[in-house]
């Protein structure tokens, strides 16, 4: 009868331990604070899809909050309003995606932009991930004879997953 019962007892426990590792992040995702900085710098290529007739493409790298040290970089056609997508690479190779819209609210010496990251998703643990997050941007202005100009955002909002 000891047997039946012991028995017993470990099936069950192999069964709760089956549904409560199925739990993962991915399955119950929960709001979380997402902040950090990034430091690198936007270059112009020409673009005739562009209304400006050029592409910003933004790359750099610095540390955010559940990614570590990150890797961002994002593209949209030069303008006053940028709006455009990139995503940003973890320090373990996963990935998030997003869009953006961030109008330039200051212009001289630094450029200053702020505005709205969606997050549409991403890979490996942020498969699925949502969330929006304020940009500010701040970019050195070298002139037009410079081909690229230092470039720092500061992240904060919140990302989902």
């Amino acid at each position: 009868m000891n047997s039946k019962r012991f028995f017993f007892c470990i099936i069950t426990a192999l069964i709760l331990s089956l549904f409560t590792m199925s739990a993962v992040a991915g399955d119950n995702p929960k709001g979380r604070p997402f902040k950090g900085t990034l430091y690198g710098e936007a270059t112009w290529s020409p673009d005739d899809g562009c209304d400006s007739g050029f592409r910003t493409l933004a790359l750099t790298r610095g540390d955010l909050s559940h990614l570590g040290d990150t890797m961002y970089e994002s593209t949209h056609c030069a303008a006053m309003d940028a709006i455009g997508e990139g995503f940003l690479v973890a320090s373990n190779g996963d990935e998030l995606y997003f869009n953006y819209f961030t109008p330039m609210i200051a212009f001289g010496p630094i450029i200053i932009q702020e505005g709205t990251f969606f997050i549409t998703g991403g890979s490996g643990r942020f498969e699925g991930a949502t969330g929006e997050v304020l940009g500010t941007i701040y970019i050195t202005n070298l002139g037009m004879d410079e081909p690229a100009w230092p470039l720092e955002i500061i992240f904060v909002g919140t990302l989902v997953y």
